[in-house]
């Protein structure tokens, strides 16, 4: 899936997650009747997720240099597997791995063309209709490009695919892109986006907490996209509202709860290979806890990511992955990025500069050490037991 500003997504997630003991965040909150799927998370049913990998081998997606959008988005998605799959309460499906689609969904998308564009024309008249006698209004949105028809016609039989077997959750992965830019330059934006179904759309109210819960979970490591017309339609958690992506049930053809996520521009350093890693596991976790806690209704203490520093870390222009760790752990703890007078923008780069320097020193006090902008032993000491 490509809008205008390319689409894709990433996960990962720790093994014990399912036996973390929750914290409600408030005596007081607002008791919410629970949706239908969290009343049969909590009555011990098994529930059916479905990871979907943007793109595959042959529409790629989003590219910089050599980093690939669907190379990523498998990846990431195989993480989630991994780790969902841990709690027996969870079957999980991913769409394709290595060699491609699934065989249930390569036969599927083979052995069913005329049921699955019998579906799509009946379900595009439908709406037409609805939309043309009023029933269904559509306010301002994100403009798309179009989907290439054969993607078009792949993410429609997912969808009918994803009904007629019954999963509770769909969760779309891919990365994003800004144009106009050549493959080996970055772009002028930045940060993650929850895509939903509009509230028009039959799993618009039911996909709304899921989002939330996700970019709530998203926005404690990275920050929300800066591009402009995504922060207009966006709500506090970096959620935007789409009726058109065939990935979120547009067309009326998803009853579920459904959400593409965004989790970074396919360009920003910390995608980098060096860094991948690290930085698909950290949002795997967060994508995970964010899950556990739609189905609970809880919001957990714990962190997004768990580390161990080991050594000492100063300025220095050379990029490292325990640096861009340290940065996600500083901006997850509030202290990154910090005020400085004169500069604009401290980005997750894993480089020590003066932003993580003076991230770190405000570590160091908040914890009655000596503030010298170092990560050193006393300071490793300090943060290892916040995150390890």
């Amino acid at each position: 899936m490509k809008s205008f500003v390319a689409q894709t997504i990433i996960v990962i997630v720790c093994g014990f997650l399912f036996s973390l003991t929750p914290s409600i965040v408030s005596a007081t909150d607002v008791v919410v009747e629970p949706e239908p799927v969290q009343r049969k998370y909590e009555s011990g049913n098994i529930i059916r997720v479905l990871i979907v990998p943007g793109h595959d081998d042959e529409f790629s997606g989003a590219q910089y240099g050599s980093v690939v959008e669907a190379d990523l988005a498998l990846s990431l998605g195989k993480k989630i597997v991994e780790k969902l799959s841990i709690n027996p309460q969870f079957f999980v499906t991913i769409t394709r791995n290595d060699e491609g689609y699934i065989p249930e969904l390569s036969d599927y998308f083979l052995n069913n063309e005329k049921e699955i564009r019998a579906f799509i024309k009946d379900k595009k008249k439908k709406t037409a209709r609805a939309i043309d006698t009023g029933k269904i209004i559509i306010e301002d949105q994100i403009t798309h490009n179009d989907a290439p028809s054969d993607v078009a016609y792949r993410l429609y039989a997912i969808n009918k695919w994803a009904s007629e077997n019954k999963y509770d959750l769909i969760l779309h992965i891919h990365f994003n892109d800004y144009w106009p830019r050549s493959l080996a330059t970055q772009g002028e934006y930045g940060g993650f986006t929850v895509y939903a179904p509009d509230q028009a759309l039959l799993n618009g109210v039911v996909s709304e907490s899921f989002a939330d819960a996700i970019g709530s979970r998203l926005k404690k490591t990275w920050y929300p996209s800066n591009l402009p017309i995504e922060k207009q339609f966006s709500n506090e958690y970096g959620v935007v509202p789409d009726f058109k992506l065939i990935a979120l049930g547009s067309n009326m053809t998803l009853s579920v709860p459904s959400i593409l996520v965004e989790y970074s521009y396919i360009y920003e350093p910390f995608l980098g290979r060096e860094f991948f890693d690290e930085t698909s596991t950290v949002m795997a976790q967060a994508t995970t806890l964010g899950i556990f806690e739609y189905l609970q209704g809880y919001v957990y203490e714990s962190k997004n990511l768990s580390y161990e520093w080991t050594s000492l870390l100063s300025s220095s222009p050379k990029r490292k992955p325990d640096i861009i760790v340290l940065q996600y752990a500083l901006r997850e703890l509030g202290m990154y990025p910090p005020a400085i007078p004169g500069k604009e923008r401290c980005p997750i780069s894993g480089i020590f500069g003066p932003c993580t320097k003076t991230a770190v020193q405000t570590f160091q006090k908040s914890q009655q050490l000596l503030a010298s902008g170092v990560l050193t032993p006393t300071t490793r000491t300090a943060l290892n037991e916040l995150f390890k």
